[in-house]
């Protein structure tokens, strides 16, 4: 009888032990601040990704920006897996980069100082996805990175399981030293703008059913109340980092109205210290001459290998003015173009250009000297200055005369002066000099300054390129090419 009445109590022992167990797992694995994490892959560089990281350059003045979205086996350009993920942040850090957060962004673009590492990188992600708790968190601590996470406020869930990010989860990463930011609260949707067309929320008058399109006011009131409440969200989590918004929509979204991209600037501007947009390619890194409400970000998508990563932030990031001709990688247009040290050879009929290919935006302020020799009597030497493709100065040489003038976009040439040239034999080279500093130009020919000109202020970068315009086939060489930076106008030498 004792014995049957030991056991009952025994097996009641045992059920309400399992019950108590099962009843832990349940909490901890349904609560919002005990969301299961994954475990971090395991990656393993091969020596061809560990030598190519090892060679990336430091960065001067500058910090490209990257955006992930989704961070899983999803199916879909902008789902990365965990595993490449972490490869991609595997070989971020052994090229050395380190993060920075929005405070030296916005120090940066405002001219402020601010102390950068080295090879600095802004990690962000859009959309509030979970796997930026439940998989990129804990990536990202492995490698010693932190991000920003722009989020759609009013998709953010107050329970799990959930696709969106939890309001405790991104306490929890805030926590973490990450960063949060504005993605809207419920802008990110599209509107009717037609009888079979839809457009972006954000950049488009509605639709409505009597066939009349929303009020410009109603635009605004809407937009008003979206990032109005949208801020206030982001500032309950973060106070400590500049109000920052990464606009839902792609560069260039289409509208149904012209006028509502400056509407919309100024509502920004109203309420963000900084805002972001994103692109499949990003060519620019953000610098002290970016336009703080359009920051640019490169979109990692799921097909971007480490290598592909490492040269797309190549391409963000500017490179300071150089006399090595083959970091300029030049390109030519319509004949050739051969670099020889520091020489450039030109060959073609008609038309010819060769430009470089590296990103220029810090090519400001700088002096270049070139021998210009060859051509015959119906060829002029061309010598491009803070060339944008179509905006640039330039200087064309022929037996005759030496016209400068400057090309303003839309606006086609402006002639700004001509001087004659005096003859030389083919085998005698004119030593050309330029040097722009601020809003200014000073040509030089053979030792004597022959032009001192106003630029438009459109012409504010960029490389030097190269060119002719031959009767027939020619050539023109270019040769002891020599660049040197100045100091910007008003500041110390």
């Amino acid at each position: 009888m004792l014995l049957r009445r030991l056991s009952s109590v025994a097996r009641g022992m045992l059920v309400s032990l399992t019950l108590f167990g099962l009843m832990v797992t349940f909490v901890r694995e349904t609560t919002p601040d005990r969301v299961p994490t994954n475990p971090v892959p395991t990656i393993r560089l091969t020596s061809q990704e560990t030598d190519r990281a090892a060679a990336f350059p430091p960065i001067v003045g500058a910090v490209p920006a990257v955006v992930y979205h989704d961070i899983s086996g999803r199916r879909g350009g902008d789902s990365v897996t965990p595993e490449a993920f972490a490869e991609q942040l595997a070989v971020l850090k052994a090229a050395g980069f380190a993060p920075v957060g929005l405070r030296e962004v916005l120090d940066l673009v405002l001219g402020q100082p601010v102390d950068l590492p080295e090879r600095p990188i802004l990690i962000t992600f859009d959309d509030a996805t979970s796997t930026q708790y439940t998989d990129a968190r804990n990536i990202l601590r492995r490698y010693g990175f932190r991000a920003v996470s722009f989020v759609p406020t009013g998709q953010l869930a107050d329970r799990t399981p959930s696709y969106n990010l939890t309001r405790d989860q991104l306490r929890q990463l805030v926590d973490a030293g990450w960063g949060v930011g504005s993605q809207t609260d419920t802008g990110r949707g599209m509107v009717r703008t037609g009888e079979e067309t839809a457009g972006p929320w954000l950049t488009n008058r509605e639709l409505h059913p009597d066939g009349t399109l929303q009020p410009v006011a109603d635009w605004q009131s809407r937009l008003t109340r979206d990032l109005g409440r949208s801020a206030d969200v982001v500032r309950g989590f973060d106070r400590l980092s500049p109000a920052a918004l990464a606009y839902p929509v792609a560069d260039g979204a289409p509208s149904n109205d012209q006028q509502l991209s400056a509407l919309l600037r100024q509502q920004v501007k109203q309420r963000y210290d900084l805002a972001f947009t994103s692109a499949s390619r990003g060519d620019r890194a953000i610098s002290r001459y970016s336009d703080r409400w359009r920051l640019p970000r490169l979109t990692v998508t799921a097909d971007m290998t480490p290598g592909a990563l490492l040269d797309a932030l190549t391409r963000m990031v500017p490179q300071p003015p150089t006399s090595q001709l083959g970091l300029w990688k030049p390109r030519a247009v319509g004949g050739s173009c051969v670099v020889d040290g520091q020489s450039l050879r030109l060959t073609g009929s008609g038309y010819v250009r060769c430009q470089g290919s590296i990103n220029d935006e810090s090519w400001r302020d700088y002096s270049l000297q070139v021998e210009v020799s060859g051509g015959g009597a119906g060829t002029t030497a061309m010598v491009g200055i803070r060339d944008q493709g179509d905006r640039r100065l330039e200087v064309a040489i022929s037996r005759a005369h030496l016209v400068v003038r400057e090309r303003c976009g839309g606006q086609g040439w402006r002639e700004l002066g001509t001087v004659s040239v005096p003859w030389t034999a083919e085998a005698t080279p004119h030593h050309l000099r330029i040097r722009v500093q601020g809003g200014a130009a000073v040509v030089s020919l053979d030792g004597r300054q022959v032009s001192d000109v106003s630029l438009d202020p459109g012409i504010d970068h960029g490389a030097p390129s190269f060119g002719m315009a031959a009767n027939g086939t020619d050539a023109v060489v270019f040769s002891q090419i020599q660049v040197a930076p100045l100091p910007r106008r008003g500041s110390p030498s």
